[in-house]
């Protein structure tokens, strides 16, 4: 969420004035207050409309509540899901090296290198 208040204080402008200057921002998820440049914060909620700072733990929450609006479910879960049935179908494993015909293939290629 921009804070209009204090960017006019601090910084001396209107952020609806100027799109490339700093404003002060607060992160949605910990409440922390962070200066950005007003083009980058609006180009980050093309997906969901949430304000975040750099820290780790609200960079994931929001990339999963972002696949949860994209995809219905966590997409990286959903992927792991769909390769280790692929694998199942292909060569009856869950993982490509468990496979020995993989194996012996990895192993020649290599040796060819």
């Amino acid at each position: 969420m921009i804070l209009i208040e204090k960017t006019v204080e601090e910084l001396g402008y209107h952020p609806d004035q100027y799109k490339a200057k700093l404003v002060f921002c607060q992160c949605d998820y910990c409440d922390k207050i962070f200066k950005r440049r007003k083009d980058s914060i609006l180009s980050k909620r093309h997906v969901i409309s949430v304000d975040i700072c750099n820290t780790k733990e609200c960079k994931v929450r929001k990339q999963q509540e972002s696949m949860v609006k994209k995809y219905g479910e966590n997409y990286r879960d959903m992927m792991l899901e769909r390769c280790q049935k692929t694998c199942k179908e292909k060569y009856g494993t869950t993982t490509p090296f468990e496979s020995k015909a993989i194996r012996d293939k990895a192993k020649t290629t290599h040796q060819e290198k």
